[in-house]
């Protein structure tokens, strides 16, 4: 099989915003919680839960943490 990278992929600017953001916060203390996933990629969540990143489905659900 051949597998063609194109020239430009990854997420468009302001997901890859959203997870600089999200990566540098990880960098403090406790856990980080976003209102929903940042994208819609499994794999990606999963590497930002295990940066302590995690998703809150609402507000209501965090009780500290950023």
């Amino acid at each position: 099989m051949n597998v063609v990278l194109a020239k430009n992929a990854g997420a468009c600017y302001g997901v890859q915003r959203a997870l600089d953001m999200a990566h540098a916060a990880s960098e403090g203390v406790g856990a980080v919680y976003t209102l929903g996933p940042l994208i819609h990629n499994p794999g990606v969540v999963g590497e930002l839960a295990r940066r302590n990143v995690l998703v809150a489905n609402d507000v209501d659900d965090v009780d500290e943490g950023t």
